[in-house]
């Protein structure tokens, strides 16, 4: 079995205390919480799927509050059976905290990356070693950490996450308040979506959809189930709106017409945590965010082979939404290729509505539910990408030279141009065309470059 005894440096609880030690020492340790360090705190689950209960929220956001437990990193341990929610793999990348898999064998595995090691401690030693890199889902900029990337301005790109107790006073009525395992005679496919360390060799050979010869029978028919589960080719949309702060402003349209546009389906409900079983109500989950804007609320938003995440926060002229969804278009194949393409028109739909900022829609076959297992995920491919008015004057680009020159359409409204441009298709991505937009764009879209 695993063990973890780090050295005892730092302020805090000494190294390694489980809930019984600080009981023993007096000390509250945070609810839910299962193990605590002086430089990380840790909560494990065996539950089969691991969402964003209120309890991980919790956790959460203490290690994003200086004043808590802003000095530890979050670690989320599960075993090789539990898979995440979409909602709590996002909260988890875009908050810097670590997500450990405990083997059948007894070794660990980073969850993100599949880098292994014999103690908790190594795994963190080698996160702040350098980056985790990109993952197979569109994520927010972590923001919050002190080694993690500087907040994004309100400037037209993807914001990351909302920040806390931004102190710009609002205007009245928006105050404070196919995946298939691997036989070890049979290597994965070359993946480049995972660890910036390209070593395959640090990497366990199970997060790789290999099987060692020396799994027993029990772990080796768990992995083959994973395998058999029903695949789906997924969409991954995340785009930035701005509102003016009005009591008029309602969130939830971007999440309405994108599910109505391209699955022709409708939100049913929403909440602040997983489960999110109120039932869908654009007025109650403005209302909710509007009370709670100085914390940068994160809601939940579910529908028919859909769910998401809306964030909003005050920016210096307004208030941001920031939408993220993950869409079941079907089984791969042509159906699913239909709907998929309908994305690049939501996009468009969704700029004539409102005024964006940024956007970008990704695709990759995935798990059927949509959640996320311990195990490589096939890279996503770009499907289409928006730029709002904002980011196009700082370009200083021509929204009609560049609708001819990327082969884009021009949207938005006649004073607040939009520009949306189709990357291809799941099977003949146009890398190269999004790599030359974010190239003329500049460092106004560096956020969207994370996700390429």
């Amino acid at each position: 079995m695993a063990t973890d005894t780090p050295p005892a440096t730092g302020s805090g609880p000494p190294a390694g205390m489980t809930t019984a030690h600080v009981r023993q020492a007096g000390i509250a340790l945070p609810p839910a919480a299962d193990f605590i360090t002086s430089t990380w705190l840790q909560h494990e689950s065996r539950a089969a799927v691991v969402g964003l209960s209120e309890a991980r929220s919790d956790l959460l956001r203490r290690t994003l509050d200086p004043e808590l437990d802003g000095d530890k990193m979050f670690v989320l341990v599960t075993d090789e059976r539990s898979i995440l929610t979409p909602v709590m793999h996002a909260a988890l990348r875009s908050s810097g905290a670590a997500w450990v898999v405990r083997e059948d064998a007894g070794t660990l595995r980073d969850g993100f990356t599949g880098r292994g090691a014999t103690r908790i401690a190594d795994l963190i030693a080698s996160r702040s070693a350098g980056p985790a890199g990109p993952s197979s889902y569109p994520t927010d900029t972590p923001t919050r950490r002190p080694d993690a990337d500087p907040p994004t301005p309100s400037d037209g790109a993807i914001p990351g996450e909302a920040i806390p107790g931004d102190d710009v006073a609002p205007d009245k009525g928006w105050d404070d308040n196919a995946a298939g395992l691997h036989t070890a005679s049979r290597p994965a496919p070359t993946d480049t979506d995972t660890d910036t360390d390209t070593d395959t060799d640090t990497r366990s050979p199970i997060f790789l959809r290999q099987i060692p010869d020396d799994v027993p029978d029990h772990a080796r028919a768990h992995l083959l189930r994973a395998a058999a589960f029903p695949q789906a080719r997924q969409l991954h949309v995340s785009l930035s709106v701005h509102h003016h702060p009005r009591a008029t402003t309602a969130l939830g349209g971007t999440t309405q017409t994108i599910l109505e546009h391209v699955l022709g389906t409708h939100p049913t409900s929403w909440g602040t945590r997983e489960p999110a079983l109120a039932p869908w109500d654009p007025a109650a989950l403005t209302e909710y965010a509007r009370e709670h804007i100085a914390n940068g609320p994160r809601l939940v938003v579910v529908g028919e082979n859909a769910v998401g995440t809306i964030t909003a926060r005050r920016t210096p002229d307004g208030i941001e939404e920031t939408t993220r969804l993950w869409l079941n278009a079907g089984p791969p194949g042509t159906e699913a290729n239909a709907r998929l393409a309908r994305v690049t028109d939501a996009l468009a739909l969704v700029s004539r509505q409102a005024i964006i900022g940024s956007g970008l829609a990704l695709t990759h076959t995935g798990r059927a539910d949509l959640n996320i297992p311990p195990l490589l995920e096939p890279p996503p491919t770009p499907l289409a990408l928006a730029i709002g008015a904002s980011t196009l004057e700082t370009a200083g680009i021509n929204v009609d030279d560049a609708a001819t020159r990327f082969g884009g359409l021009r949207a938005g409204s006649r004073h607040l141009p939009a520009l949306v441009i189709p990357l291809g298709t799941p099977e003949r991505p146009d890398h190269a065309r999004l790599t030359e937009i974010l190239r003329e764009l500049g460092p106004a879209t560096r956020p969207l470059q994370k996700h390429h």
